[in-house]
């Protein structure tokens, strides 16, 4: 019978930042108790997914496939509206908007510590028809845009790390079930990575840190590098071009920035560093030779020519890298109109509309069938990294990763 069980489990702190975790981690572990689970299947949401729809992308991963699917709640997953995150002003938001009410003479808004998503509606439309009256009295051109920056404050009043502490979160999850299954799993099965856009990058992130857990990461858009426009602290470098999302009216936009702890400037001892973003990135040369020394699981990437957020040729440096140091990868690259079938790929931009269940219909079966290398690796990998060096390891026992 198809079950969903819930689990709050310890994972890692942020060892960078030396901030202690608040709360635990929350997954949620679907699968059948009458039948043999052939997988492990870890659907990994981006920023923004639907809670409704992972969902039932598990369910559908359980029923049709004897497979256990997973879904994890990973730090800072929860930095969009609709999983209940907030919006406020820190100093650069409040510096922004105080001086462009000034200099364009708009009375300021009050603004409350925190604002839901009615309260900037409000905002947004107090600020537009503010300023096309100064354009219905020619005070400004009609074809100016301004824009006002504000911050997210994701759920449990968490921050974004970008990367490192989500993708420790997904191995944890793995390392728990492993140990804890709740189900009966087939001696042959398969651990595998499903993700797309933010979660992509973090299948990718995941299987850098512990290759010895995962036979295959099946991405679409992930980007590979550490993407500026997430880190939260963009804003302190051009706040008018570089936003993480953004909320438009007629006559402006907000550009919007997750909490954050990391900063742009160099004289902070929280100096988000050359150490902190090569930690962060798959494609690093140094890294990739490390990885090659250990289990050397099966790579499957969807991407459009066309990305505008996840670069396209880092992709493609990532999959020949890939295969220059023995790996099996396989990138399917998205780059004309007569590809787009308005089922599986709807279109060419970034994550390209696809759907993420007929990918699993297509990539899936085959992976059940497959026999993956069982070989020993050692469970520890180290990555010197500038003045760093990154230790990732299980602990005994088959524990959790740290």
């Amino acid at each position: 019978m198809y079950q969903v069980k819930r689990y709050e489990i310890k994972s890692c702190d942020d060892e960078e930042l030396g901030i202690k975790r608040k709360f635990p981690l929350e997954l949620f572990a679907n699968f059948d108790d009458e039948k043999e689970m052939r997988g492990l299947v870890f659907f990994i949401q981006g920023c923004g997914g639907e809670r409704g729809y992972a969902e039932n992308l598990a369910k559908f991963v359980v029923e049709e496939f004897s497979c256990a699917c997973v879904l994890v709640n990973y730090h800072c997953i929860g930095n969009r509206a609709q999983f209940g995150a907030k919006y406020y002003f820190d100093e650069i938001d409040l510096v922004i908007m105080k001086e462009t009410c000034r200099v364009l003479g708009i009375k300021e808004p009050e603004l409350l510590p925190e604002l839901e998503q009615k309260d900037m509606q409000n905002l947004l439309g107090y600020l537009d028809a503010e300023i096309a009256k100064l354009k219905d009295s020619w005070r400004l051109k009609r074809e100016e845009r301004l824009i006002f920056t504000a911050s997210i404050r994701p759920t449990k009043d968490e921050y974004q790390n970008f990367g490192l502490m989500q993708a420790l979160d997904i191995l944890n999850a793995l390392c728990f079930l492993k140990q804890n299954p709740p189900f009966k799993l087939k001696k042959d099965y398969k651990t595998l990575l499903f993700g797309t856009s933010h979660g992509g990058y973090l299948a990718l992130l995941a299987s850098k840190f512990a290759p010895f857990l995962i036979d295959c990461v099946v991405e679409n858009s992930g980007y590979v590098n550490t993407n500026d426009y997430y880190l939260g602290f963009c804003k302190e470098i051009d706040y008018q071009r570089l936003q993480e999302a953004h909320g438009k009216a007629e006559n402006l936009n907000f550009h919007f920035y997750t909490k954050h702890y990391f900063t742009n400037d160099k004289g902070s001892k929280n100096y988000f560093s050359k150490a902190n973003r090569r930690i962060r990135n798959n494609l690093d040369e140094e890294h990739l030779k490390i990885r090659a020394k250990n289990h050397k699981c099966l790579f499957i990437s969807y991407h459009s020519a066309f990305d505008k957020v996840a670069p396209v040729q880092d992709k493609i440096d990532f999959h020949k890298a890939l295969q220059d140091l023995g790996f099996e990868a396989r990138l399917n690259l998205i780059d004309k109109k007569e590809q787009i079938d308005g089922r599986f790929i709807k279109n060419l931009s970034h994550g390209m509309g696809m759907s993420m269940k007929e990918l699993i219909k297509k990539e899936l079966p085959p992976l059940l069938e497959r026999e993956f290398s069982r070989q020993n690796h050692e469970k520890k990998l180290i990555f010197p990294s500038e003045n760093l060096e990154y230790h990732f390891n299980q602990a005994a026992a088959g524990g959790g990763l740290n």
